[in-house]
């Protein structure tokens, strides 16, 4: 049954909509640029568009028996596009000049190590009130091209600088929801509880005779020890419990 419209309204209301212009970029200085601090935070100020990366799958067809299935093989991740205003003094090209020039030397024309131009770009999203709600971390960023820039003498425009970005990866990190401040795999509030479940279950099966008996006389019972619950809270209970059981107490010490 379709929501009606005032609940539509109402959660308008108590959560708002993200902005398009409320964001704030973060561009770490490369090993391979030492000296230039002043360029990077005037990038920093002067980022007037950005772009929150996708992410594409790459698929194959794939025939076991009747239709063509295309199944997913790899995951691919866009360049994204930044736009800078450029200032009087043109810090802002000259820094992505010579970011260039450490990828590829422009006179000898020979490559430089990955680890010296490669960096870290962060994207934050806040809200009205500037405080961040969104992250997205890219790791092992560079500059892939350096657009040209336009002149005209009958133009009264800003000089802007478009720069595409190549990069590795990116993780995302919803600060709303998340309480970790680790960047890892999307879902991060959910990453102790996995490991403290995947524990359990190794533990159960290592140091427990009377549950390894029990998965070969009767599985079902097993798996359900195994998942009781699958909580937080219920995992460590049963651990507990488990210890006790088994002459293993202070498990948990």
């Amino acid at each position: 049954m379709a929501e009606p419209l005032s609940s539509f309204i109402s959660q308008i209301k108590k959560d708002g909509l993200a902005r398009q212009n409320r964001f704030t970029v973060n561009l770490a200085i490369p090993k391979g640029m030492p000296n230039l601090y002043k360029e990077f935070n005037i990038v920093h100020l002067f980022c007037e568009q950005a772009t929150l990366p996708g992410i594409a799958v790459v698929t194959q067809p794939i025939r076991t028996y009747g239709e063509v299935r295309e199944m997913v093989s790899d995951r691919t991740f866009e360049n994204i596009t930044l736009t800078f205003l450029v200032d009087t003094k043109m810090l802002v090209k000259k820094l992505f000049d010579e970011w260039m020039s450490i990828i590829i030397d422009p006179s000898t024309r020979l490559a430089g190590y990955y680890d010296q131009y490669a960096s870290t770009l962060n994207i934050m999203i806040q809200d009205t009130e500037n405080s961040n709600t969104y992250e997205c971390e890219l790791r092992e960023v560079y500059p892939k091209s350096v657009q040209a820039i336009s002149l005209d003498n009958n133009s009264k425009d800003v000089m802007k600088l478009a720069v595409t970005f190549a990069y590795k990866n990116h993780f995302n990190r919803n600060w709303a929801t998340s309480s970790s401040d680790a960047f890892g795999p999307q879902n991060i509030e959910k990453a102790s509880d996995l490991t403290t479940l995947q524990e359990y279950a190794q533990t159960a099966i290592s140091m427990d005779s009377t549950t390894n008996e029990l998965y070969y006389s009767n599985f079902q019972e097993y798996q359900q020890r195994i998942n009781d619950n699958a909580s937080y809270s219920n995992a460590i209970a049963q651990l507990e419990r488990q210890g006790i059981q088994t002459n293993l107490g202070g498990l948990f010490t």
